[in-house]
């Protein structure tokens, strides 16, 4: 039994879950490079914008497989994996030559780690805060 299921700090996740969401929220900063990719590449806007595209669909599908496998594995392998991924998403990204490598890098690579990491502070909160979730106390 560890220090939470005793009554330990419940906040210790809470505030992972906040640091985690907020390096997740950058990929919705990506659209401030946008402008500079379409003209350093030539591509269209409409071509940029399906980056986006493809990540929040697959956020949104990875999101179910991530929470089956939380449920089984617990949190930690999980938040791994979508920390993992979509650093190596972006970082990969800063290389890319292509339009398709854009797509699979900042879209499915990154896309995929985000549905990975949002699903373990949704989850762990609510399962830390069971007794109280309208107050947190």
């Amino acid at each position: 039994m560890n220090a939470l299921s005793r009554g330990g700090n419940r906040w210790l996740p809470v505030v992972g879950g906040v640091t985690l969401n907020m390096a997740l929220g950058t990929f919705y900063a990506m659209s401030a490079f946008m402008l500079p990719l379409e003209k350093e590449f030539g591509w269209t806007r409409a071509q940029t914008s399906w980056v986006t595209t493809i990540g929040l669909v697959l956020l949104t599908a990875w999101f179910v497989v991530a929470g089956y496998i939380q449920d089984r594995r617990g949190p930690k392998p999980v938040a791994f994996v979508g920390g993992t991924l979509f650093s190596l998403g972006l970082f990969l990204a800063s290389y890319t030559q292509s339009l398709t490598m854009f797509y699979l890098t900042a879209g499915v690579i990154t896309g995929t780690g985000s549905g990975f990491g949002y699903v373990v502070p949704t989850a762990v909160g609510a399962a830390r805060f069971r007794c109280s979730r309208c107050c947190s106390s």
